[in-house]
């Protein structure tokens, strides 16, 4: 007890394992539970909760904690049940982080409608960079695109910065969008245009960065699947110059056969065999079932 009150929940924690629980007054037992959580020790801390409970059944610190670690057990329909009971108890002080908790429950069981609602109660008591962001991907598991970028932007304003993170997840809001089957084929193309925008940033961002290069190609690349236009050119050629003066990273294999293949591809296609075919070699000296560049390369 005294380690708690001094806020060494390690200690008290360690100490409380220690006791006969039995013995153990509700306050006390309270500050086993939250201990044991404080600490990442949430399988006791649930046990302890519990047990809290048997006896206690209306103490809403302890229902709290059976709440919280219930979700961390990814018990989610006990933790919806012990939420209910805490959110329900008349001496309870709603948080917002039991909001943002409860939402989680729900993304945990798919219910991204009660995720939604759970989400936006956590903003009304108390706005949040966090809880912005879960909503805006609660948002996204739904379906409602316009909401979730909307809402990511919003948590990118509250934010303050703009990381390549923040972006990198704006792009993958986007690429959702294109590869949902119910999004119309235009729709489609304009979501990868916005995502290969959101690598654009991140490439001004972090210029020496080689996945973000190849990410703006594969973007490009869905929006000129057959090379005719080149448009993935200028991220595979900076992505290239990286591979071959940089440290080799455990991913180059995999840009070089990409940007290979699509290198010779692209001079197929301008009807530069010439140019096609050391781009083929290239890739065939490391990918020999290439069914395309074993063409180019027997064209005369």
């Amino acid at each position: 007890h005294f380690f708690y009150q001094a806020d060494q929940t390690d200690k008290a924690f360690e100490h409380y394992s220690k006791a006969n629980i039995g013995a153990l007054t509700e306050d006390e037992i309270k500050e086993f539970a939250l201990s044991g959580y404080m600490e990442g020790k949430n399988e006791k801390a649930l046990e302890v909760a519990k047990y809290g409970l048997g006896k206690y059944p209306n103490n809403s610190v302890l229902n709290r904690m059976a709440f919280y670690n219930s979700l961390v057990a990814k018990d989610y329909d006990g933790a919806i049940e012990y939420a209910n009971k805490y959110l329900s108890l008349p001496d309870v002080t709603k948080t917002a982080y039991d909001y943002i908790q409860l939402g989680h429950v729900y993304m945990g069981k798919q219910q991204y409608d009660e995720a939604v609602n759970s989400f936006e109660q956590s903003i009304q008591l108390r706005e949040s960079k966090d809880a912005l962001k879960y909503l805006s991907t609660a948002y996204t598991k739904k379906g409602d695109y316009a909401k979730a970028i909307e809402t990511f932007e919003r948590y990118m304003t509250v934010a303050g910065t703009s990381k390549a993170e923040d972006y990198e997840a704006l792009a993958d809001i986007y690429t959702t969008i294109a590869a949902d089957e119910a999004t119309e084929e235009g729709a489609k193309k304009d979501a990868i245009r916005k995502a290969e925008q959101m690598y654009a940033k991140i490439t001004e961002m972090s210029p020496e960065t080689k996945f973000y290069w190849y990410k703006r190609a594969q973007m490009n690349m869905q929006l000129d699947p057959e090379c005719k236009e080149g448009l993935a050119k200028p991220s595979y050629d900076k992505l290239m110059e990286l591979v071959n003066s940089g440290e080799e990273s455990a991913n180059d294999q995999v840009y070089k056969r990409r940007a290979y293949r699509f290198y010779a591809i692209y001079y197929y296609q301008k009807k530069d065999i010439a140019s096609a075919k050391p781009w083929a070699e290239k890739l065939l000296a490391i990918d020999p079932s290439d069914a395309a560049c074993q063409q180019i390369v027997k064209m005369k």
